[in-house]
Parts: structure tokens; sequence; C-alpha cells
């Protein structure tokens, strides 16, 4: 069952907590940042993946190099692969001291 979000399409670190399980609905998209800019200057690559947390709602994750790197790890660097995968919500926090997603794959049981 899929919940239809009505509150934002993008998912908030409020709105999941740590130990929560999300799972990946698709291989990603490359887009361009319109907010954040490398040290050069241009406007960052991100990659976004539409994604199901626990109760059901689909929302759309901007995913980190740290997360990326992490699921590359155990997935491979191939993101078509991760479709249908299960990542453990952890935290950290950034240099600009705002809340961030570190996910970690959740290892078949």
């Amino acid at each position: 069952m899929v919940i239809i979000n009505t509150d934002g399409q993008f998912l908030n670190a409020d709105e999941v907590s740590a130990g929560e399980y999300i799972t990946i609905l698709n291989s990603g998209q490359k887009t361009k940042s319109t907010m954040w800019k490398d040290k050069d200057g241009e406007f960052r690559d991100e990659l976004k993946f539409s994604v199901q947390i626990q109760n059901g709602t689909e929302k759309i994750l901007t995913m980190n190099k740290t997360s990326q790197k992490r699921l590359a790890e155990s997935w491979g660097k191939d993101t078509e692969g991760w479709v249908g995968k299960v990542c453990i919500i952890g935290f950290g926090i950034t240099p600009n001291g705002k809340k961030m997603f570190l996910l970690e794959p959740k290892s078949a049981a």
C-alpha cells in the first residue's frame, strides 16, 4: 500500500527517526542543485531517489555523498541494483550545524 503524501515531496530529517527503514523505489536522478555550490562556484550535482518510508508514504530523498558511498560499497556503483533495497536511517550533523541523513544498507536477514 502506498499513501499519497500531501505535506511535501522531499523527505525531511524531522519526519523519521534513527533506526527506521526506507525502501529505494527507483535508480535515482542526477540533477543540478539550485541552492548548493561547490568550491569552484558551480552548482553541485545532486542524486535524488524516490523512497518509501515505514508508514508507506513516498518521498524524494536527496542523497548525500557519504550515504552514496556506504550504499555503493554494499550494493555496487550502479544504482539500478539499489531499487527495492532497504536502508536504515541514521543521522549526522553538517558543518553548518544541520541534521543530515546517514544511510546504511540493511543486511538481508
